[in-house]
């Protein structure tokens, strides 16, 4: 799952804030390898 909330404060300038969070039951499963691997993350984007 990857939610996300993003905001453009003008025209050029825009930022997000969201998360990756791996599920998974089994850990030899494909996703299930990265269940300890869960972020938060933050992103300032200026565009030109």
């Amino acid at each position: 799952m990857n939610p996300e909330i993003q905001y453009n404060f003008t025209d050029h300038i825009g930022a997000a804030i969201g998360s990756n969070i791996f599920g998974g039951g089994n850990r030899a499963s494909q996703f299930g390898q990265f269940a300890k691997d869960d972020n938060i993350y933050l992103q300032v984007r200026y565009e030109f």
